[in-house]
């Protein structure tokens, strides 16, 4: 399953999801997504874990 992170996550997470099979983008820049950007990495993705920050509305 390919996820997509929005924020970094301690790295035994990172290595507990890629240990049981997970492909992982993590968007590691210090400024968050935009909805824009949110939305056309999560179309390519099968799940988004969203970490922190602020809610975007749809």
């Amino acid at each position: 399953m390919k996820i997509l992170i929005t924020k970094r996550i301690p790295q035994k997470g990172i290595q507990l999801l890629e240990e049981v099979g997970h492909t992982l983008t993590i968007h590691s820049e210090t400024t968050a997504l935009t909805k824009a950007e949110l939305i056309k990495l999560a179309k390519q993705h099968h799940a988004v874990l969203s970490v922190g920050g602020k809610s975007i509305r749809f």
